[in-house]
């Protein structure tokens, strides 16, 4: 059971776009969030961005804000793209790798959710630097061992 009841109604601000309060509510409602920080602090929070989002001249698209579940997911992304990114420039032999899934699986999913909810620069860097370090590493250390198995035949 959710303990926060938002509902939209017709007359209701435009400044509350898309899935905001499903996930206003999915967020500060769930009952780990309550039994972590107390339905107090869940009510309050859920208040403080409701009404910081209304205060606000865009609006808000998405819940303000990043849970650690949510950089999680964006980050397995963004070892994913860096380790399709490595394995398709080792197996092809060139440094740009060709395969078309990890630049929008790194762009889509590792950045783009971070970038919208107002990440911060550290996150943005860290899931960037990871799949390009990655990428990197697992070009280099498959490179040399499919030219090696080449050379040795």
């Amino acid at each position: 059971p959710n303990a926060i009841q938002v509902v939209q109604g017709a007359d209701a601000p435009t400044q509350l776009r898309g899935d905001f309060l499903p996930e206003l509510r999915g967020r500060y409602g769930n009952m780990f969030y309550i039994r972590d920080n107390g339905p107090d602090e869940a009510l309050v929070s859920a208040s403080d961005v409701l009404v910081s989002c209304l205060e606000s001249d865009g609006g808000c698209a998405q819940v303000p804000g990043l849970d650690l579940d949510q950089y999680y997911v964006t980050l397995v992304f963004s070892i994913s793209a860096g380790l399709i990114a490595g394995f398709s420039a080792a197996f092809t032999g060139t440094a740009l790798p060709t395969s078309p899934l990890w630049g929008p699986m790194l762009v889509a999913y590792g950045l783009v959710p971070l970038v919208q909810r107002d990440a911060g620069a550290l996150p943005i860097a860290a899931n960037f630097l990871i799949s390009a370090v990655l990428g990197v590493a697992v070009w280099k250390l498959f490179d040399q061992t499919t030219k090696s198995q080449v050379t040795d035949e």
